[in-house]
């Protein structure tokens, strides 16, 4: 799942370390925590980003679900450009290409998926048959996803979307397939 809304999303901001929860992103991991109820979770993995830290610590209060923070679950850095207004942001005028781009003091599409590489690696040596929520952001899911999807990064930008505190569901083989059961499930947000 993807973290709630803040207010750096609805400001297009390039969100860094810290942002806000808005009442509606509360509302939203609220109705996330119900729908949870439906499914058996061994084990929850999240960014260390308060914005994750706020609904696993919700899970576990509410379920009492193992969980572990992990920096290979941040955003993508923006560098000295996070909190910035995205549409103010020249991508053209950055040396590199479309997976190599970087602002000053950030990451690449290429390095964030290397670090999520190396993340999916892990859990398939060690969690393979456990049950596993993964709480992250946008960029960060469609890069993980779109991997596991097969699709090249371009793609997975693109062609990938997760609303806030969306929920989709994989089922990942011993060879790394990936079976989509359900992809941005949004429904149970709007009773």
């Amino acid at each position: 799942t993807r973290h709630a809304e803040t207010v750096q999303n609805l400001n297009n901001q390039l969100t860094g370390r810290f942002s806000v929860t808005t009442d509606r992103g509360k509302e939203q991991i609220r109705k996330l925590i119900k729908r949870l109820e439906k499914e058996k979770i061994d084990v929850v993995f999240s960014s260390d980003l308060p914005r994750c830290v706020e609904i696993v610590k919700a899970i576990n209060n509410a379920y009492g679900t193992p969980f572990i923070l992990s920096q290979k679950l941040r955003e993508k850095s923006q560098g000295k450009f996070e909190g910035k207004d995205v549409r103010n942001i020249n991508w053209d005028s950055l040396p590199g290409d479309f997976e190599t781009k970087k602002l000053p003091g950030g990451e690449s599409l290429k390095e964030v998926r290397d670090r999520i590489k190396s993340f999916i690696g892990m859990l398939m040596a060690d969690f393979l048959e456990k049950n596993v929520l993964i709480i992250s952001h946008g960029g960060t899911s469609k890069v993980m996803i779109g991997f596991l999807m097969g699709k090249d990064l371009k793609e997975s930008i693109f062609d990938l979307h997760f609303d806030n505190c969306s929920l989709s569901v994989f089922d990942i083989d011993s060879s790394g397939n990936c079976n989509p059961i359900l992809v941005n499930e949004t429904d149970f947000l709007e009773d």
